[in-house]
């Protein structure tokens, strides 16, 4: 039952970019935007419970940058911007969850949660230890701030894409999002019962408002659509620019694209020769760690693989049990979702990957 969803995408890129000196010493200028259209497939009629189709859909817009600047410190995971001008918990609480990007550097790419702003000390505190990289790398390197998409920014605070309601997840549509374990959590739109109230569920809870849940930047997004005919949802937002660095865990990882452009396997640099840096090789899809996209008929599914050994002779991306033919084209498109499989004993990685533009 598992179908892809059909990904139709139209981007529109505004250039509106400044640079120059400032009193900072930190370029000033803005992001092309544009907006992409996800296509989330229906179930063509089918009676409700008995089919469900799957869409692996991908976020290749960020939210507008709302800060940015430059660190002048840096200690564990407290970062320092002496220029900065900010409140208390702008950036994380009531404000929504935001992400910090460093964007120079030999870390230009690297992101992480903000956890705490503090107006006074003009520091940001981040999920993790930014420092632990070398202060030398970190201090007097730009960076930028973005919110989170959120399940809210992305579907609606009132469900405005149009997915399919109910009293509890069962019976609703479900968004599964990744956190940040990597496991998928279950997302839904309460349109009544008991207790009162609608609006963005997650679980089996149906009491407290997740409207603001973020949905992390690089990670995949499936819906599961239960009843009803195909749906859009349009996502306007900024094109990425510069090289992105994303987690990748032992296990599958459910990714995306995050350019507003599109990658391929070639270009992906997913495979990097070295297995610390990027995905196992092999003689097989069986002994190589695998990238899973979605190009079976409906959308199925299919396993692709770095073939770096054996017979017959020749190297490159493969697909399935075919050895032979060389599949480095195959793109990973403009939104696409698709999962990668690390597979045990090799670790968890970090995926560094340039736009195409």
């Amino acid at each position: 039952m598992d179908r892809w969803a059909g990904l139709a995408v139209f981007a529109v890129v505004l250039l509106l970019s400044v640079s120059g000196p400032s009193a900072r010493a930190v370029d000033v200028y803005t992001d092309p935007v544009g907006f992409i259209t996800l296509t989330i497939r229906g179930t063509n009629g089918a009676p409700p419970g008995t089919t469900s189709v799957l869409s692996y859909l991908g976020l290749g817009l960020t939210q507008l940058v709302v800060k940015q600047g430059r660190i002048t410190g840096a200690a564990s995971n407290e970062l320092v911007d002496a220029l900065a001008s900010w409140s208390d918990d702008q950036y994380n609480g009531a404000s929504g969850p935001h992400f910090i990007e460093i964007t120079s550097g030999p870390y230009a790419g690297l992101v992480d949660d903000i956890v705490k702003t503090v107006g006074a000390t003009k520091k940001i505190y981040t999920a993790n230890n930014l420092a632990s990289l070398g202060l030398a790398n970190i201090t007097n390197q730009t960076y930028r701030i973005r919110k989170h998409w959120t399940i809210a920014s992305v579907f609606g605070p009132t469900n405005q894409a149009g997915l399919q309601g109910g009293t509890s997840a069962a019976m609703a549509d479900n968004v599964l999002v990744p956190d940040q374990s990597g496991a998928l959590v279950t997302y839904w739109y309460k349109t009544g019962g008991f207790p009162p109230g609608t609006g963005w569920r997650k679980g089996a809870n149906a009491s407290i408002d997740v409207a603001n849940d973020p949905i992390y930047f690089g990670d995949g997004v499936v819906v599961r659509r239960r009843v009803g005919p195909s749906v859009t949802v349009k996502l306007l937002g900024a094109v990425k620019l510069g090289r992105s660095i994303l987690p990748l865990s032992q296990g599958d990882t459910f990714m995306s694209n995050p350019f507003a452009a599109n990658l391929t396997l070639n270009t992906s640099g997913l495979y990097t020769t070295n297995v610390a840096t990027g995905l196992k090789g092999g003689n097989s899809a069986g002994n190589a760690d695998n990238v899973l996209l979605p190009t079976g008929p409906n959308g199925t599914l299919e396993i692709y693989w770095f073939k770096d050994s054996g017979f017959p002779p020749g190297t490159g991306w493969r697909k399935g049990a075919d050895a032979v033919t060389n599949v480095g084209t195959t793109p990973l498109g403009i939104a696409q979702g698709f999962v990668v499989r690390r597979k045990a004993p090799n670790a968890a990685f970090d995926w560094y990957t340039q736009p195409p533009y």
